[in-house]
């Protein structure tokens, strides 16, 4: 059974549970897979309403958006038709009011609207950067013309401040925009940042770790010479040690065998109790030599070797969260400048917000001022007849009537269309946020996946490795219940053969009879193991002892063949014959002569000794005598 490879099963069993319970703790450090599962189940969800959203928002957009360009068309022809209208009753409402006022007086009042419209509309361009704008109305104004013609110059001036306006308007939705995306960018990088934090804190804790260390013990080199250092002092204490010792046993093995000349340099030893004192006093301060240095010397040498193992540990674990650290302050650089990117994008568009809202109060006010001016040009420029004036606005009222257009309804429509556009940006950009978690999400779920693959294979791999390995154990200890049991039977009838030769052979009376013991023992490794015991029955007390650290050598010998003889006798199919190399050379005459003697008692048919004891001859041996001469080249 020794041929079953027992350990080498083992051995894959042992790796086989290793890997199980690396691939358990890894898929613990993992998310719960029902809870990722559950998770990506509404992440998938969340994405498929985006996308259901999206399609019928942009649908639902695109058909405001046809309806605002179509009431944008009438808004064009209503707000034509009604500053003509305002124009009208202005003018009509001014002739009425100012019919009384004298030229100079209405001179005065349009002197100073004109300084206020002038003033705000530089203003206006200032704000939208547009100071070239400024230059040329003033430039326009120190012409000469009419006070309508000069009404007309503010008109168009207002009507470029208004696309200024609107084209200023348009960049702070792009500003919005960006804003949006830079945060959603942020946002994400924050994300990273948090999942590498743990390996940024791991690194900075080994790395205090390991400048403590170097700051302790030095660098790597330094304490790899103070080992070899150590090392190199513990072997020479270990050899004076031995020195000593060496010295102390050589004056113990001249007083035991009191003997009175030193056995190293053979001088006479004048004082033999002088010398006894002094292997006392050897011995006792051999207890005390170099023990305390030599252990100082091994626990530093210790606490040096973990050390340096442990830097080692370190530099190699530092090296692997190298990349993740490098990512990390990449990040955490990136983030600083994506922070303060979004800060000034955020300050520069608060400071648009502003600016818009205070250049659409500066229209307001242009826009009042215009009309004021206007009616009073127009009042100075003469009304030729009140009653046409009154006819032209019923016609404007009937045709603003037939546009069919609401202004309020128009406000209202666009601020829907800017909100859907708005929230259809905004879940876009969810949805590409939604993208990229389930892809990270599926990611881990696959390979949560694989992990529960592979250890389901390795789990069923270990219960097979595992019923193998119990079923060998099963031979094994059926193999070795048979095996003992044959090993008692034959070494019933050894000791039978054994006593047998014996009783022939050995012509002594110390020892009667000879019995072979089996102790199971164990080895290092924990494996049971047999050996085999000779005792010997004393004549004198009938006690069983050890035999072999009794006997000489020449009965060793005996024993030797005895044993052979016996075990010669117990083979199946074995030759009708034994040869023998001188047997026994060691013991004496009578027992030689016996051994030739028992021999043939032992019912051996053919006996072939090769010796040159003349002692070996008995009455019915055959005798070949060779003879070699030495002869000189």
């Amino acid at each position: 059974f020794r041929s079953i490879p027992l350990r080498l099963v083992k051995e894959q069993l042992d790796i086989l549970v290793a890997k199980e319970r690396e691939l358990k703790e890894e898929l613990d450090s993992l998310p719960d897979r029902e809870e990722l599962v559950r998770e990506i189940g509404e992440l998938e969800e969340e994405a498929r309403n985006y996308d259901r959203i999206i399609p019928e928002l942009e649908e639902r957009i695109k058909k405001l958006k046809k309806t605002l360009e179509e009431q944008t068309q009438k808004k064009k022809i209503y707000d034509e038709l009604k500053t003509k209208k305002e124009k009208i009753e202005a003018i009509i409402e001014h002739y009425r009011r100012t019919r009384k006022i004298d030229p100079k007086t209405a001179n005065d009042l349009l002197s100073t609207l004109y300084e206020k419209i002038k003033e705000n509309i530089c203003e206006g361009f200032n704000l939208v950067y547009n100071l070239k704008k400024c230059e040329e109305l003033t430039q326009k104004l120190e012409e000469k013309g009419t006070q309508l013609d000069t009404i007309k110059l503010f008109e168009k001036y207002y009507e470029e401040l208004e696309r200024d306006f609107d084209r200023f308007s348009t960049e702070i939705e792009e500003l919005e925009r960006e804003r949006l995306s830079k945060d959603i960018a942020l946002r994400n990088i924050e994300k990273e940042i948090s999942v590498l934090q743990a390996s940024k804190l791991e690194y900075e804790e080994l790395e205090d770790e390991l400048a403590r260390l170097t700051e302790k013990y030095g660098s790597e080199k330094v304490l790899g010479e103070k080992l070899s250092q150590l090392e190199r002092e513990i072997d020479r204490l270990k050899n004076k040690i031995r020195s000593e010792t060496c010295k102390v046993l050589l004056q113990k093995s001249v007083l035991e065998g009191k003997a009175d000349t030193c056995p190293v340099c053979d001088q006479k030893i004048e004082n033999i109790d002088e010398f006894r004192e002094k292997y006392r006093k050897a011995v006792k301060n051999l207890s005390k030599l170099g023990k305390e240095k030599l252990e100082s010397a091994e626990n530093k040498l210790e606490e040096y070797r973990k050390a340096y193992d442990r830097i080692r540990l370190l530099r190699r674990r530092l090296a692997e969260l190298e990349e993740d650290v490098a990512k990390y302050a990449e990040l955490e650089s990136t983030l600083e400048k994506a922070r303060k990117e979004l800060e000034e994008l955020e300050e520069t568009l608060e400071d648009r917000k502003r600016l818009q809202v205070k250049i659409k109060g500066i229209l307001r006010a242009v826009r009042a001022y215009i009309k004021k001016a206007s009616s009073l040009a127009t009042a100075l420029a003469g009304w030729k007849d009140i009653t046409r004036l009154q006819k032209e606005l019923e016609t404007l009222s009937k045709n603003i009537d037939k546009l069919n257009f609401d202004p309020a309804e128009y406000e209202i429509l666009e601020s829907e269309v800017k909100t859907l556009t708005s929230n259809l940006e905004t879940y876009k950009a969810r949805k590409e946020e939604l993208i990229q978690t389930l892809e990270e999400k599926r990611g881990t779920l696959a390979e949560i996946e694989r992990l529960n693959a592979e250890l389901a294979a390795i789990s069923q791999k270990k219960k097979e490795v595992e019923r193998f390995y119990e079923r060998l154990l099963k031979v094994r200890r059926a193999l070795r219940e048979a095996q003992s049991e044959l090993r008692s039977r034959v070494v019933e009838e050894l000791k039978e053969r054994i006593n047998e030769a014996f009783r022939a052979i050995y012509r002594y009376g110390d020892y009667e009879e000879l019995d072979i013991r089996v102790e199971e023992i164990k080895t290092e490794k924990g494996y049971p193991r047999s050996i085999y015991r000779l005792f010997a029955k004393r004549a004198r007390d009938g006690q069983w002892v050890p035999i072999l650290p009794r006997l000489s050598d020449g009965q060793k010998s005996l024993i030797a063949l005895i044993f052979a003889v016996a075990v010669h006798g117990l083979a199946e199919n074995k030759p009708d014959f034994i040869i023998l190399d001188e047997p026994a050379p060691n013991i004496d005459e009578m027992l030689k002569r016996s051994v030739a003697i028992g021999l043939q008692k032992l019912g051996i048919q053919q006996v072939i000794i090769a010796t040159q004891s003349e002692i070996l001859k008995t009455e019915n041996a055959k005798i070949i005598s060779l003879k070699q001469e030495m002869r000189k080249e």
